[in-house]
């Protein structure tokens, strides 16, 4: 039942996303929806009212890496009706890296068209020195990063579901310098906004969407998405009453090395988070490579 069909396996080739997938029940997410409500405080930043959470693992406030606060979230990220998929998605070793929270408030702004993969180490479209990347991939491998939406709360095209453009994974889109209030991300959370406040610039991503085919993908609470962060995509303002929330998660194969930084000392990583405590968690296969620091929960 939770199995991908080959047919699914292809769509995903082609498009670079698939989804919505029903996974998990209403009661199953319901401890998660418990420890956000938990966990976050309305405030208001430059007179925009925005949500932020706590995050008792790492010890100060921030939407990320709130797996390793949360048990039950850790093992909804963990289940094999989501590790599964992605194994049969072509790589049977898996590292979980990274979690976001995005809870979009009614009348909060969206996210502009971007190509995720690409804020992974690299300003604008500048090279950086390879241990300030966020990510260090072999040079011998393919870029892999494989990415899961999972709706806590229904997804509509109301509140602000995420768009897809289909097969703009298989290129790499040129970034653009802009002004900081003008990027991709500029309205996203207070995390986001605080750290860009200090920056000059942010970008955008030279895409014309009226030459892909644009889908739209609602997904219900309990539902997953699953892309590669190398397919551009968005998701418009909510216009609805009632917050749009979902969680990502991010895997990658063990032989990537996560922030190469934190080796060399430095544990602020390029959102101004402290990545001291941060570990990737094995949920599938084996990791020969032992270049990462990792744990369970």
């Amino acid at each position: 039942m939770f199995s991908l069909t080959e047919s699914q396996i292809l769509d995903f080739q082609k498009k670079g996303w698939l989804g919505p997938l029903d996974t998990f029940s209403l009661v199953e997410i319901e401890p998660i929806k418990e420890y956000l409500k938990a966990q976050g405080q309305l405030v208001k930043i430059d007179g925009k009212l925005l949500i932020e959470f706590d995050n008792p693992f790492l010890g100060y406030k921030t939407t990320r890496e709130h797996h390793l606060s949360c048990k039950p979230l850790a093992q909804l990220l963990k289940d094999d009706r989501i590790v599964g998929r992605l194994n049969q998605l072509g790589e049977p070793n898996l590292l979980l890296w990274r979690t976001n929270i995005f809870y979009k408030l009614p009348g909060q702004k969206g996210i502009n068209w971007h190509q995720a993969v690409d804020y992974y180490g690299h300003e604008i479209a500048e090279e950086i020195e390879p241990e300030k990347k966020t990510l260090l991939f072999p040079a011998h491998e393919n870029v892999l990063d494989l990415t899961i939406w999972l709706a806590i709360e229904d997804s509509t095209l109301e509140n602000g579901c995420l768009y897809f453009a289909n097969g703009t994974h298989k290129q790499k889109f040129k970034a653009v310098k802009v002004p900081a209030n003008e990027g991709a991300f500029s309205a996203l959370t207070n995390e986001k906004m605080s750290w860009q406040k200090a920056k000059l610039y942010s970008k955008v991503f030279e895409f014309n969407e009226t030459e892909y085919e644009i889908q739209a993908v609602p997904a219900k609470a309990g539902q997953i998405i699953i892309f590669t962060e190398k397919v551009i995509h968005s998701s418009p303002p909510n216009r609805s009453n009632q917050p749009r929330v979902g969680i990502n998660a991010r895997y990658i194969r063990p032989s990537v090395k996560i922030y190469p930084h934190r080796y060399q000392g430095n544990y602020i990583d390029g959102t101004g988070n402290n990545i001291e405590r941060h570990f990737s968690i094995l949920v599938s296969g084996r990791d020969d490579n032992q270049i990462n620091i990792c744990g369970d929960i």
